[in-house]
């Protein structure tokens, strides 16, 4: 019984990390696309444009980012 209880924990934590490791790289695969974006206007490209994939906060600051790019070339 105690052999087949931890089992079960091991498989659930292993479980537990790979379900982590997926959402953490979904969460920041936006945010790394937006840092991009940032160091090419920063090194003085205007033409910069970063792909908007989410309808969320970070959509938003995307969103934003383009904008502003935008009105810099203006």
């Amino acid at each position: 019984m105690r052999i087949r209880l931890a089992i079960l924990t091991g498989v659930a934590l292993v479980i537990g990390v790979i379900v982590a490791y997926a959402l953490a790289g979904v969460s920041v695969r936006p945010v790394h696309s937006l840092l991009r974006g940032v160091r090419a206007v920063g090194a003085g490209n205007l033409n910069q444009r970063v792909e908007i994939y989410r309808k969320d906060e970070i959509g938003v600051l995307t969103q934003a980012f383009n904008d502003m790019t935008v009105n810099l070339r203006e």
